[in-house]
């Protein structure tokens, strides 16, 4: 991303998502996303995770052509996943005109810590913060 940075996300371990990179950013207002390494950059990013948010706030974002309802499920859900146990915010994300709902949950701070969308469950393994 250039002239912005970035913080870099590799999903590992998984068929669909070997050694997928994907840029965000804690900026004002939440967690940014700034596109991926299938799309390659936004022009404008993406608010994945509004902050501070409540239960029941709701927005929508389109960055990569499809439109995305996001809604605040919980914000102080603990989460325990192989790389510890963090406090996180739970959003529900649902592609306009139907499919699976994803649910997402973030640490503020430290970003995605789970994802979870039908059969598929992405989960913080290890961080490495440069």
């Amino acid at each position: 991303m250039a002239g912005v940075d970035v913080t870099v996300v590799q999903y590992t371990g998984s068929d669909i998502f070997e050694n997928y990179f994907i840029y965000l950013r804690n900026d004002t207002g939440g967690l940014y996303f700034y596109g991926d390494e299938l799309f390659g950059g936004l022009l404008t990013p993406d608010l994945w995770c509004k902050y501070p948010c409540e239960v029941g706030d709701e927005w929508s974002t389109s960055g990569q052509g499809a439109v995305v309802n996001w809604e605040v499920i919980a914000v102080d859900e603990s989460v325990t996943v192989p790389e510890g146990t963090y406090d996180c915010i739970h959003l529900r994300g649902t592609t306009e005109g139907g499919g699976t709902p994803a649910d997402h949950w973030f640490a503020v701070g430290v970003g995605e810590v789970k994802m979870t969308h039908g059969a598929v469950l992405m989960q913080l393994t290890d961080k490495y913060i440069q």
